[in-house]
This record gives C-alpha cells, structure tokens and sequence, in this order.
C-alpha cells in the first residue's frame, strides 16, 4: 500500500477521475452557465479539460522527463490549441448574439 500512495501516476488517476467527474456534472447543467456574447460557458470545461490533457502528457507520457525543448513545444501546443479553441468559441457566440450550440 505504501508504494502505492508514493507512486505519482496513481495520484495523477485519482485527480484525472475527480476532473472528469466534475467535467460531466458541468457538462450535464451546460445551459445553466449563462449567456450572452462570451457568455463563458465552455471555458471552464475547456480548462479542466486541457489540464486532463496535460497531466497526461506530463504523467503518463513522461515528457517531464524529457529534454527542455520538447516539454516546451508540448506546453505550447497546449496553450495554443486551448487559447485557439476558445477564442474561436468566444468568437461565433459574438457572432451569432447567442450561446453556440444551445
């Protein structure tokens, strides 16, 4: 039991199902999150979502371990892809004067 409470991956599982408990119980009362132009509705589902990401890549893949470069073009990737993702969503509910997909 002791190595298994020393051993970060099980503690990375542990958060990874919090997260994803958290994520659908979100996801499950999406409309009730507002509305309006950038209304912020997925925003937190896309963090919680991009940090899973992360802990997987960092956890599991072991790119902590890795060379500098690659865990900075990892860490990039991710903060343009979520940033990129965002701004798009924030930009059609401009658009559309609504919540898109609600």
């Amino acid at each position: 039991m002791r190595a298994w409470i020393l051993e970060p991956s099980n503690w990375v599982w542990c958060v990874l199902m919090l997260l994803s408990c958290v994520s659908f119980t979100r996801g499950a009362s999406f409309g009730d999150w507002g509305g309006g132009c950038f209304s912020f509705s997925v925003l937190p589902l896309m963090l919680i979502t991009f940090l899973k990401v992360w802990m997987v890549i960092h956890y599991f893949m072991e790119v902590r371990f890795a060379p500098l470069p690659l865990r900075i073009l990892c860490n990039a990737w991710m903060v343009i892809c979520c940033g990129g993702i965002v701004l798009v969503r924030g930009g059609l509910e401009c658009l559309n004067g609504s919540s898109v997909g609600t």
